[in-house]
């Protein structure tokens, strides 16, 4: 995982390696989605040459620097398919 500062357009090296639940074949892939929500960057789907088109999400921890998972609990129904070369945003709902 690495990080690019915008004033010099240097990248930096968060890891070198997912976190010991998620292997670094199974992350690479192409076409999928990335989002920021709090404290973590969320990955959609996409397409691994490894595995052929995905629909998982992981989530990338800022803080810890780790790769897991996100078990979806909903019916088998309304998860999406799989897919790649979509989009997807992350809208926070503030309840007052």
């Amino acid at each position: 995982s690495q990080v690019v500062t915008l004033a010099t357009g240097q990248w930096e090296v968060l890891s070198h390696g997912p976190g010991p639940n998620i292997s670094a074949d199974y992350l690479a892939r192409m076409g999928h989605t990335m989002v920021r929500g709090p404290g973590v960057l969320l990955v959609c789907a996409g397409y691994s040459l490894a595995y052929g088109v995905l629909n998982d999400l992981q989530s990338y921890n800022l803080s810890t620097n780790t790769w897991s998972l996100v078990e979806v609990n909903q019916l088998e129904s309304t998860i999406p398919s799989a897919r790649y070369l979509h989009s997807a945003v992350f809208y926070d709902v503030s309840i007052s």
